[in-house]
């Protein structure tokens, strides 16, 4: 598995709706792009071609943008 990726879950038979994206990418300098691979809920991005120290940058944005997410109930949860 590549390190630099993140998945997001979201709620059984649910849409993944686009407006998540700004959300999800805002603050990491990652263009909002449609996802690697989905798999029952659960949508993956990889960026191989990330450093992984411009790579611990973005998660902490990641991580700030997926919480709270997850927090209003948007999405089931995520991992970065």
């Amino acid at each position: 598995m590549i390190e630099q990726c993140f998945e997001i879950s979201i709620f059984p038979y649910a849409p993944f709706p686009d407006s998540l994206l700004r959300e999800v990418f805002g603050g990491t300098g990652l263009e909002p792009r449609k996802e690697d691979s989905c798999d029952c809920g659960n949508y993956l991005w990889e960026y191989p071609d990330v450093s992984p120290e411009q790579w611990e940058e973005i998660r902490k944005n990641l991580a700030n943008n997926i919480t709270a997410l997850h927090m209003k109930k948007a999405i089931r949860g995520g991992q970065w």
